[in-house]
């Protein structure tokens, strides 16, 4: 019920609303997760370190932050608003918590829709994004083989514990960019949309029949 009201509160074209429906159906999960092969040996693995990582999510957050605000394009971003970076922050919390649950409920997929759509709407790149995130993974990684073996992990463990980070991460990166991506659609249309009203209107001006034409004719490419 929840995923259903915060694809509606998107206000997405029907279609574009059909393809965010289908990337967070239970089907297209348990597909994703079949490919990536996470099973229940990966929940298990990824259940050893999980108070490991909610007890240290404020330092490695703290690095994180303290990395983005050494560049220009990031730092821009962080600051053009005041708040943004403890509202951001909280997310972050959140998000990295539930991430090593391997649970994927609706408040997982809603909060994984909504990382996408705000990411999109406070304007931050593809690129950006993608390369934030890598950043953040490498942290986690020389985090958890800086503390596991102090913890009496051994080397086999330890890599079977990233190994299943990395899967649990390609499923959750994969969720969000396609969320991103299909909002960006989205507003690409409505754009084009809105250019196409425009257009007729003004060719109604001057000949009826060439705006229904103009109109007809972009319902048939959207069509195709």
């Amino acid at each position: 019920m929840q995923l259903v009201q915060t694809i509606e509160r998107a206000n997405l074209k029907p279609n574009i609303k059909e393809k965010i429906e289908n990337i967070f159906s239970s089907k297209s999960i348990d597909f994703n997760r079949l490919f990536l092969e996470l099973t229940e040996d990966d929940t298990e693995n990824l259940l050893k370190i999980n108070y490991l990582i909610i007890e240290n999510i404020d330092s490695l957050l703290d690095k994180f932050f303290s990395h983005l605000m050494q560049f220009k394009e990031t730092r821009d971003i962080l600051l053009e608003k005041p708040g943004r970076i403890d509202r951001l922050r909280n997310m972050q919390t959140r998000y990295f918590k539930e991430l090593f649950s391997l649970k994927c409920d609706e408040d997982y997929l809603v909060n994984r829709l909504n990382l996408g759509i705000t990411h999109l709407n406070i304007n931050i790149p593809t690129n950006l994004f993608m390369n934030s995130y890598s950043y953040f993974l490498s942290l986690l990684i020389d985090f958890i083989k800086e503390e596991l073996p102090k913890l009496n992990f051994s080397h086999l463990e330890i890599l079977n514990i990233i190994n299943s980070i990395q899967k649990v991460i390609n499923l959750d990166i994969t969720l969000v960019i396609r969320a991103y991506y299909t909002k960006e659609i989205n507003e690409k249309e409505k754009l084009s949309d809105d250019f196409i009203k425009r257009l007729s209107k003004i060719a109604e001006f001057r000949d009826e029949n060439t705006g229904e034409h103009i109109e007809r004719m972009s319902f048939y490419c959207m069509t195709i």
